[in-house]
């Protein structure tokens, strides 16, 4: 990968704080390993450029450039695909959210993947079916696996000999700008492009879910509102306009919905903020079966429930998953007065933002290395492991980090004569 050149080009729209915090954690990381950045800013005001001008000053690699305000997302991603300096300059170029966050160790691991003989290098820290890191030359093998999680901004990197030459971008831009299709414009994108081709390889690389996270800083996702018509006209539409050579359509429209937003839980919420109705289940009652695996006997008994009950049924749920997770934390409490957080992430911050509306002091959070952590969360210090190791035996530590991540820091814990007063429950404080 050495002689690898890769662009990682990143669309963003008034989020200025959100940049800034990818700048203050991530940038050093990029250069270090030899990636360029390039901030696509659509902001309605000069807020965003005049983080990145100032960042500009310290970092070689760093790019901005000025999107008009009123291109959807996905037509500024059409518009990265065929800058032609980029695509002259770049070997790959990837295309990533400006809330989602690769440590150097999921950088470095994507880096060591990417070689020229791939055409698509997709990244994946939510496998939820066990694919693993695997390759895929059968299009229609990668499409029923794959196709539901390019759907996200940053889960492929692209070849930019094979994948973004010789398209007519005209032609793209014309029959996916319309509602129906936009939002899921560069799903169709790749698909009919890798089916225009007769070889292809596409590496789906599986990450550790630590490796992987999204900023502190992230809101709902941009079309939440209009989730339903999205997912119900969308996403059905864009899968059964892609060639023949995908047969297994059906699968991949219902994985989708079920892996991502269409779950029980999703659609209580939904009905809670008003935006799923009787109304809206008659609009969509012929495609309920095609985008998620809910019985409908229960799609029409929440389109049916007053919001308040919703509300009341999200809030007892997360009551009755998180009772015996507290009542165990409880019982920690009484056999430490210091307690420190381990973790300096988005789970961090809801534990302390819990501690501290449940008057449960601490002293302050944990991190294995401090890196380009923030040295402060919720007005608690953030201390590296190995400068205050000596200081732990009787502190109380509570693990506030993924189940993947909270293994092997048990581990190191526990490597350190550390065993005995480690708490870790994924249910406590969980959403």
């Amino acid at each position: 990968m050495k002689d690898v050149k890769i662009a990682v080009c990143i669309p963003t729209y008034n989020r200025s704080l959100v940049v800034e915090e990818f700048l203050v954690k991530c940038s050093t990381d990029y250069v270090n390993l030899g990636i360029d950045i390039y901030i696509y800013d659509s902001s309605t005001n000069s807020e965003t450029e005049n983080v990145v001008n100032l960042w500009m000053k310290r970092l070689n690699n760093l790019y901005y450039i000025r999107v008009p305000s009123y291109l959807h997302a996905n037509m500024k991603v059409f518009k990265i695909f065929q800058q032609h300096g980029l695509r002259i300059l770049y070997d790959f170029i990837w295309v990533c959210g400006d809330t989602l966050r690769f440590n150097k160790e999921a950088l470095t691991s994507i880096l060591s993947n990417i070689i020229p003989q791939y055409d698509m290098i997709e990244i994946n820290g939510i496998d939820m079916e066990n694919l693993g890191t695997r390759l895929y030359t059968n299009h229609n093998d990668y499409f029923r696996d794959c196709a539901w999680h390019l759907t996200l901004f940053g889960a492929v990197v692209l070849n930019v000999r094979t994948m973004l030459s010789n398209v007519n971008w005209k032609d793209y831009e014309l029959r996916y700008s319309s509602s129906e299709f936009i939002n899921f414009s560069h799903v169709s994108f790749y698909f009919n492009k890798l089916a225009s081709m007769n070889n292809f390889k596409a590496l789906h690389i599986s990450l550790e879910p630590y490796l992987l996270t999204t900023s502190v800083l992230r809101e709902n996702y941009g079309w939440y509102k209009e989730t339903l018509h999205v997912i119900c006209c969308g996403w059905v539409q864009t899968i059964k306009n892609l060639p023949s050579c995908y047969e297994d359509k059906k699968e991949a429209i219902v994985k989708f919905g079920k892996y991502t937003v269409l779950n029980t839980m999703d659609l209580i919420r939904l009905r809670e903020d008003g935006h799923y109705n009787i109304s809206i289940y008659k609009q969509f009652r012929s495609v309920w079966n095609e985008v998620c695996d809910i019985p409908i006997i229960k799609l029409y008994m929440i389109a049916l429930m007053p919001a308040s009950m919703s509300t009341f049924i999200r809030r007892k749920r997360i009551y009755l998953k998180t009772f015996k997770s507290r009542k165990l934390l409880k019982k920690f409490l009484k056999r430490y007065n210091k307690l420190i957080i381990y973790g300096a992430g988005k789970k961090a911050l809801r534990y302390g933002e819990n501690f501290i509306k449940d008057d449960i002091p601490y002293i302050g959070h944990c991190v294995t290395e401090l890196g380009n952590n923030d040295s402060k969360l919720l007005g608690h210090s953030v201390f590296e492991l190995a400068d205050i190791e000596g200081s732990l035996s009787d502190v109380g530590i509570v693990l506030a980090i993924n189940p993947a991540n909270a293994e092997q820091v048990i581990q190191i814990l526990q490597s350190k004569g550390l065993k005995e007063n480690i708490f870790y429950n994924n249910n406590l404080y969980s959403l």
